[in-house]
């Protein structure tokens, strides 16, 4: 009796199973605070490495490289995802390496923080969210009158949820694509007999809180 025919390996997704299973295993040993996640990261070019020479094996192998278009998007989504965390952990280390009072960080990949400003008086800082969530709550922060504080906002699948105090003035300088930046805090009712005027500048002016940044397929939340 005759054996049928065994079936051709496609070492493209056997590279690319591999290349998730490590991720995966990687991520495990950082859960369990072995390596830092800086480590896990640093390593995702290498899955570009081993999924290349995946390809350029499978068709020296029988001159085509079947399910090419899996593999594109493997590739694709590889690539993006990388950089996107990539630069998230640029921006944690360059706000920690100017560790400056009055600024607050608050940092989020694949998970959730939250942080409250309080103490010295608010000047700034940034707001990073990459498939999770950020929480800044400066309801207990103070900005001097007639200046202003900055927030660079990173979020990225994610969502981000800043917090205020009444009083302050809140302007938005953030690009977005596919998501939504929204100012849900409640809105004094208007006295009928008075005249809306616009905030004051100078000395007078309420403090004012600047958000920027960019915001991808995420949500940026003032409340």
């Amino acid at each position: 009796m005759s054996e049928s025919p065994r079936a051709a390996i496609n070492y493209v997704n056997v590279a690319t199973g591999l290349c998730v299973a490590g991720l995966g295993g990687l991520l495990l040993v950082q859960r369990a605070g072995l390596i830092d996640a800086r480590q896990v990261v640093a390593l995702w070019p290498l899955a570009l490495v081993v999924i290349g020479l995946a390809v350029v094996w499978q068709a020296s192998r029988d001159g085509s490289v079947r399910g090419s278009g899996a593999c594109a998007g493997w590739l694709f989504w590889l690539i993006v995802i990388g950089l996107l965390v990539s630069h998230a952990y640029d921006r944690r280390a360059a706000a920690e390496a100017r560790p400056e009072a009055g600024m607050v960080n608050t940092f989020a990949v694949m998970g959730g923080d939250e942080r409250r400003a309080e103490g010295d008086p608010f000047r700034g800082g940034s707001v990073t969210a990459v498939f999770g969530g950020s929480r800044l709550d400066l309801t207990h922060a103070t900005i001097g009158a007639g200046e202003t504080a900055v927030i660079d906002v990173f979020t990225v699948m994610g969502g981000t949820e800043i917090r205020v105090p009444a009083g302050w003035s809140v302007e938005f300088r953030t690009t977005v694509v596919a998501g939504g930046v929204n100012d849900q805090r409640p809105r004094p009712a208007a006295d009928p007999g008075t005249a809306a005027t616009a905030a004051p500048d100078g000395p007078d002016a309420p403090p004012r809180l600047v958000v920027q940044g960019s915001v991808f397929l995420g949500g940026v939340t003032v409340k």
